[in-house]
């Protein structure tokens, strides 16, 4: 190394003193978002199972839950209309926002569950470039490079994130759903 290559190492060890705790905390930060990959996808995956086990329990019950009394107490809160439909008729519509629900969570899911590109550091590629350099020139020279594929990784998690909110949402809706005809068959 000639006394040129010395002087701008120590210039660069002086401008950045903190870059060897900078480059550990963000590699541990992006290794982190990675694993809460796997997390948000457990999400997802207990949302999906709980919508369809929602719909699956309304089929199942689906002839005793959606049977219609025009002499019941509760017969006021609905409309005179369904009650002259035919009987498929009436048991189907109940039925049929609970399925437009599940659509609704299954679409959501699709978005929130569906393959991105996440980056990883290090890129092979990065350090093949930079092996001319000492370890702390390189990492300063990496850095940049780590910060922008943390900001990348946050974005498609925040992404993912929102979807998988919309699945919980929608699979709370679901719920509900089927609790008011639950309740509407033991109260009526």
């Amino acid at each position: 190394m000639d006394r040129n290559d010395q002087n701008q190492t120590k210039d660069n060890s002086s401008m950045y003193p903190g870059i060897d705790l900078a480059f550990t905390l963000t590699k541990e930060l992006i290794d982190n978002q990675l694993k809460n990959v796997d997390i948000l996808d457990s999400k997802a995956n207990f949302a999906l199972a709980g919508a369809t086990g929602v719909v699956s329990a309304a089929i199942i019950f689906q002839p005793s839950l959606f049977a219609i009394h025009p002499n019941s107490v509760c017969s006021a809160l609905i409309p005179g209309f369904i009650h002259t439909l035919p009987l498929l008729l009436r048991r189907v519509l109940p039925l049929t926002s609970l399925i437009i629900t599940y659509l609704v969570v299954m679409a959501f899911f699709f978005f929130a569950y569906k393959t991105r590109n996440y980056q990883v550091f290090p890129k092979p590629r990065k350090y093949l470039n930079n092996l001319h350099h000492i370890e702390r020139d390189a990492k300063i020279l990496m850095y940049p490079t780590m910060v922008e594929i943390y900001e990348q990784n946050k974005k498609e998690l925040e992404w993912k994130a929102r979807w998988i909110n919309g699945v919980l949402l929608a699979l709370g809706v679901e719920t509900i759903i089927l609790g008011l005809l639950l309740l509407y068959h033991v109260a009526c």
